[in-house]
């Protein structure tokens, strides 16, 4: 067994065994089942998310913000589903449990996880912006994959601390952005693990690619806007990923999504706006 795959194999163990994630495990697999299943009603899902009453609140407080920004309150789960859809509403009730889950408390000195969770709140954001505005589609998946990219590192930190705190120094030792010291380390990315757990936590399989991807390949649009968010979010201080470096854009990928070095400023200004609610939204995430 290569070192990558014997790390894969704990990874999994860890994330759908573990007593932090045991009942995400439990919540994901039946909501699976519920928004899989054609003939399931829209009660059975209620009474699923509904069973937590905390994870319903979240989610009514976060798809009525700004982050959402619909017209009209959302004052139950039966709208929220007819809004969002099923995929939708499942993908972001699995996502605060995660983030429940996981919490907020780091294993590594050197490792901050608020402002992970910041710089991932901020790279959803303006994924979202740059998606609806700049590729004509109104869909809201990317604010959940771009609020998921770095989960990987979340789950290094949670379940693999010393590991990770070798990454961390070896790339502040040698001046290397993180990405390369996991790969010098682990022989994977937390990208990798990120995909790993999203598609072991049923997430949708596009969502789970745009998390693997938004480090590269190139080639997968969804990923391609979650780079770009990614990069201007540590631009501009949103928070940080945990990398003593700037993070490289892609090649080419303002030519494949079609925006020009004028769109970019305007993108750039447009965005000092909308991180204004990166503090509120970790709120509602978090308490």
């Amino acid at each position: 067994m290569t070192r990558s795959e014997e790390l894969r194999q704990k990874v999994l163990r860890y994330i759908t065994g573990g007593k932090e994630l045991a009942t995400l495990w439990g919540v994901a697999q039946r909501v699976r089942e519920i928004t899989s299943d054609q003939h399931a009603s829209l009660k059975e899902l209620v009474k699923v998310i509904g069973a937590d009453p905390i994870l319903t609140s979240k989610v009514l407080r976060l798809v009525n913000s700004a982050a959402y920004g619909f017209r009209g309150r959302i004052a139950n789960i039966d709208q929220a589903i007819v809004i969002l859809g099923f995929r939708q509403l499942r993908d972001l009730c699995i996502t605060l449990t995660i983030v429940k889950g996981v919490g907020t408390e780091s294993r590594c000195e050197d490792f901050d996880r608020i402002n992970l969770w910041k710089h991932s709140l901020g790279t959803a954001v303006a994924s979202k912006l740059i998606q609806e505005r700049y590729t004509g589609s109104q869909s809201s998946d990317l604010f959940v994959a771009g609020l998921l990219c770095n989960i990987g590192r979340l789950i290094l930190d949670q379940h693999f601390p010393k590991e990770f705190s070798q990454t961390l120094k070896l790339a502040k030792d040698k001046g290397i952005r993180l990405i390369e010291a996991e790969r010098r380390i682990l022989d994977v990315t937390h990208a990798d693990i990120g995909y790993w757990a999203a598609t072991a936590w049923c997430l949708d399989d596009t969502l789970a690619g745009s998390i693997r991807d938004h480090h590269g390949p190139s080639g997968n649009r969804n990923a391609d806007i979650i780079n770009l968010a990614y990069v201007l979010a540590q631009l501009k201080g949103v928070g940080s990923p945990g990398d003593p470096m700037l993070t490289m854009l892609l090649p080419g990928i303002l030519e494949s999504l079609k925006l020009d070095q004028e769109k970019l400023v305007i993108i750039m200004k447009d965005l000092d706006e909308e991180f204004e609610m990166v503090e509120p939204l970790l709120r509602i995430m978090t308490e």
